[in-house]
């Protein structure tokens, strides 16, 4: 499910889609060359998450993905909680 609102931190019960496109050609008079979307996500074992994708198309060809995710099935609540990092490997 896109989301637009970066505050909110609780993940939707429902309406969420299987699939998102970002479809923008050279000819589209808003085009951009980033793209800027944020997610919350139903995994398929009942866990949620929120992810923010961004994608770069010019000069600079790549994307960045930062996610969030709660780990106890069917807790909606994805705030970051600094005393919950992993550590890096």
């Amino acid at each position: 499910m896109r989301t637009g609102n970066q505050f909110d931190f609780t993940a939707p019960i429902d309406g969420y889609q299987s699939s998102d496109e970002i479809d923008m050609s050279a000819s589209d008079s808003h085009w951009s060359s980033n793209q800027s979307r944020e997610y919350y996500l139903k995994l398929a074992d009942g866990e949620y998450a929120r992810m923010r994708f961004v994608v770069a198309t010019a000069g600079y060809n790549g994307f960045a993905l930062t996610s969030y995710l709660n780990p106890t099935p069917g807790h909606r609540n994805l705030e970051y909680n600094p005393g919950q990092q992993a550590a890096a490997p």
